[in-house]
């Protein structure tokens, strides 16, 4: 049944035997046998190409949702009472929206640890690639498709976030321009490669008036409840940093947010908990 589901994806017997890594013998006879089995033939072949029957076409309908559960099984099966430890790499906001959800997964599985690294989303790639992570968290805009798979939690906005005594902090929106003389602290990582935000300013001909770039997150939050310099953060972050306010900006900055792994890791159930579980907390399923 595997054998003619290849073959019927790709009309090709020859390909279908590349797919699976064994002879087109090997296929032709199993399909054969298969249509003696049950009675009625499965492809018919006109002109050097391989066509379905209308046999075939249904039973590759009714076949497809039986495999994958037994695919499902399969994996399941492979991976019980396997590894339970999960290596994840996640940017320095990512953990702040991840931590609380992080923590409360780890009451519920006792058994999974869940261990990680604190790194940009474009260094989150290289780990995956080097095999010293398992997943990854951040922004989607980084993923190489050719070699990652990836799954969208959340889209987020990145916002202006200020002091509530800023008179900024009032408005509806803002652009760089207006923020031409304010002083500022970003990311010591991300901003100056890959920001939006940052080719915002330079479409306005400005240049953007940066008295810091920091390596963690609380020392932007301080700053910016301090008066001291503003700085661009998910709104998610600043909604939980009171009296922090955030402000949208003109145009609108928004985050693409969610796990990415290798294409040739095969996730484990403890994986696939931990996704399941952070999309529910993430988008409130589980309140």
């Amino acid at each position: 049944m595997r054998y003619f589901c290849e073959v019927y994806r790709r009309m090709s017997i020859s390909d279908a035997a590349r797919q699976l890594h064994t002879a087109q013998s090997t296929i032709t006879i199993a399909i054969q046998r298969l249509e003696r089995e049950l009675g009625f033939p499965l492809f018919i072949r006109l002109h050097q190409r391989l066509y379905p029957t209308a046999h075939g076409a249904a039973l590759y309908e009714k076949l497809c949702p039986f495999l994958y559960s037994m695919d499902r099984l399969e994996h399941d099966m492979h991976n019980f009472g396997s590894k339970k430890t999960i290596i994840l790499a996640r940017n320095i906001q990512s953990s702040a929206l991840l931590l609380e959800a992080i923590n409360r997964f780890r009451i519920r599985y006792p058994d999974i640890t869940v261990g990680g690294v604190t790194s940009s989303s474009s260094q989150s790639s290289d780990l995956l690639r080097q095999n010293k992570v398992d997943l990854a968290f951040g922004s989607l805009e980084y993923i190489n498709p050719k070699e990652e798979e990836a799954r969208l939690f959340i889209e987020e906005e990145q916002q202006y976030c200020t002091n509530p005594d800023n008179p900024l902090s009032c408005r509806h929106s803002i652009r760089v321009t207006d923020i031409a003389d304010r002083p500022l602290a970003v990311m010591n990582h991300g901003f100056d490669r890959h920001s939006q935000i940052r080719k915002n300013f330079e479409r306005a001909h400005i240049k953007p008036n940066i008295i810091l770039y920091a390596k963690g997150l609380h020392s932007l939050i301080e700053l910016a409840k301090k008066g001291i310099a503003d700085t661009f953060l998910l709104s998610r972050v600043i909604k939980s940093n009171p009296p922090l306010c955030g402000v949208p900006l003109l145009p609108a900055r928004y985050m693409h947010m969610g796990f990415w792994w290798r294409k040739d890791h095969r996730l484990t159930e403890a994986e696939y908990l931990l996704m399941d579980f952070i999309y529910g907390e993430l988008n409130g399923e589980h309140q």
